[in-house]
């Protein structure tokens, strides 16, 4: 019989999810600077117009948010969860702040509605999977 355990004390497999939970959450970070050179390249590449280099930016980030909120969700991985809603409220104060400072009122108000839905679509799904994780307990 082995000695009592300390509510300290951490086993082998718990420091191993800490580290592949901090490794993991590293690479993601390592990604997120890969959207920005991908996307800026593109945009010098390409010459594209019709939309500014920091807007497609902040919709791709929001988009990699939404994925990693709903990753989070679904690996029932709390970290990713609140990853992705930092992602998204950092990107929400960046745009309003930096990127629409000079825009038009349309503009702001476009990226307000998207915001607004995206957020809208996390807190439907959260709650619905919140509600069918407490029927399985």
């Amino acid at each position: 019989m082995g000695l009592p355990q300390k509510d300290w004390a951490r086993t082998p497999q718990s420091i191993g999810a800490g580290l592949a939970l901090t490794v993991s959450l590293a690479s993601h970070l390592i990604l997120f600077g890969l959207f920005t050179v991908q996307i800026s390249n593109a945009w010098q590449a390409y010459h594209l117009r019709f939309i500014g280099v920091d807007t497609a930016l902040a919709v791709a980030y929001m988009i990699y948010a939404l994925l990693l909120f709903l990753w989070g969700l679904y690996s029932r991985i709390r970290a990713f969860r609140w990853f992705g809603s930092l992602v998204i409220g950092a990107v929400s104060i960046k745009t309003i702040f930096w990127d629409l400072s000079g825009e038009a009122t349309i503009y702001k108000a476009a990226y307000l509605l998207m915001i607004g839905l995206v957020m809208l679509l996390i807190a439907f799904i959260n709650q619905r999977w919140l509600s069918q994780e407490e029927k399985e307990c």
